[in-house]
């Protein structure tokens, strides 16, 4: 129930998931574009609409960026306490961030939370850069793993779901992916933080 609520709560907010309407006519059912609403473990399918149609998923891209990261904890080449070096390029990315410092070191854990917790752009590009040596490969790897999963309406063009024109996903593929970033039970430990601080190597708290 707990896997299920959270896949509710993650399309709610890229396709604005809504209870279907009683009307007369089926594509007229539903007040959001698309809606795929599925059970995490058995891939049980409740309710769908227009769920492959290719759309633009904003930060929801990040959920990609966090499997792959989750990934690499669980393979042991990563670790919440390891040190993850920012770029300038990473520190300077904009959008939603948590301010990090050029040139600082921050343990992979920090950066988690400030992923899922304040979906920072910054966090994200100093994670792919450590993991893969650059956004672009990094990127490869989301795909890559795109396609293990089956998502075929899927294309990444970067890790932080800043607008790009060759980026896209659907609703199905959405909820493939996060069903497969919630089977990792430590991504709860994060995802049940309201709000929290950040604390920089110059000492200041974001």
């Amino acid at each position: 129930m707990k896997r299920l609520f959270s896949l509710l709560l993650a399309l709610s907010a890229v396709f604005a998931f809504a209870a279907p309407k009683v009307t007369a006519r089926a594509e007229e059912a539903y007040s959001s574009k698309a809606v795929y609403l599925c059970d995490a473990e058995s891939g049980c399918v409740l309710t769908a609409h227009r769920e492959y149609d290719r759309m633009t998923i904003a930060s929801m891209c990040k959920i990609m960026t966090l499997l792959v990261i989750f990934d690499e904890i669980e393979d042991g080449k990563l670790s919440f306490d390891d040190t993850i070096p920012v770029s300038a390029t990473a520190s300077g990315m904009g959008g939603s961030q948590a301010y990090l410092e050029t040139g600082g070191q921050y343990k992979a854990e920090e950066l988690i939370k400030s992923i899922i917790v304040a979906s920072a752009n910054d966090s994200c590009v100093a994670f792919a850069e450590k993991i893969a040596g650059s956004e672009d490969e990094f990127v490869k790897r989301m795909n890559l793993k795109a396609k293990e999963l089956g998502m075929n309406d899927t294309l990444f063009s970067n890790c932080t779901g800043l607008p790009r024109p060759t980026q896209y996903s659907c609703a199905r593929d959405v909820a493939v992916m996060f069903s497969a970033l919630i089977s990792h039970d430590e991504y709860f430990r994060f995802s049940k933080i309201w709000m929290d601080e950040i604390k920089h190597p110059e000492g200041r708290v974001t």
